[in-house]
């Protein structure tokens, strides 16, 4: 009973994201709340960011020169645009 009254006063919020995004090729959270836990798997989330291709999730790296991606080894020349012609082509 004490949780539910802590959200309805407002002592107390659950983890809310507020914005997910794609940001200088990693993967950035914006967040209104969260707990200890739930910032380490964000941190985790955004190192992995680093390292995973945007197009098929196989290992990638930071690419780029006025715009960064991360992009694996078979995507590192296309640029991104998200339609899927680009993508599955």
């Amino acid at each position: 009973m004490k949780a539910k009254n802590a959200l309805t006063t407002g002592e107390w919020s659950a983890p809310h994201a507020v914005q997910v995004k794609e940001e200088y090729g990693t993967l950035s959270f914006y967040m209104l709340s969260y707990t200890k836990g739930i910032g380490a798997a964000i941190k985790e989330a955004g190192k992995r960011s680093e390292v995973t291709c945007e197009f098929c999730g196989a290992p990638g790296e930071l690419r780029g020169d006025k715009w960064t991606y991360t992009l694996g080894e078979e995507h590192k020349d296309k640029k991104r645009n998200f339609s899927e012609e680009t993508i599955n082509g």
